[in-house]
């Protein structure tokens, strides 16, 4: 499939209605990539290599990953705001939302200042 989707040579794939971003970054930082892209107005899902767009083209997302190449001084607790389930573990609701929000923007700091390098590779 990897040679069929000619992924060694392009990170979007198109399928039916949604676009296929493969970014080949691990886990942590293509959730951080998610993120970014529920900033930028778009429901995504996280998948082991990478991130679904729902509902978008690669013609109309290609301007949107540009904005983001662009972006630099991204404040990682902006960021946070737009996790989804951003509290998680065993303790989950003793947790108040905005410590758990904090530890996040601590904890990916460094994937959310990679976010311009991400985009800009697709």
């Amino acid at each position: 499939m990897f040679r069929e989707l000619d992924l060694e040579s392009r990170s979007l794939v198109e399928e039916e209605r949604d676009t296929h971003i493969f970014l080949w970054r691990g886990s942590q930082a293509t959730a951080v990539f998610s993120a970014a892209l529920a900033m930028a107005g778009l429901q995504s899902g996280v998948h082991e290599l990478g991130v679904t767009v729902s509902k978008i083209k690669e013609s109309e997302l290609r301007p949107i990953l540009s904005k983001l190449a662009e972006m630099r001084n991204i404040d990682p607790h902006d960021v946070s705001e737009f996790v989804a389930n951003i509290k998680v573990g065993k303790f989950r609701e003793q947790v108040p939302e905005n410590l758990a929000r904090s530890l996040w923007a601590r904890q990916n700091g460094d994937k959310v200042t990679g976010i311009p390098v991400m985009a800009e590779s697709l």
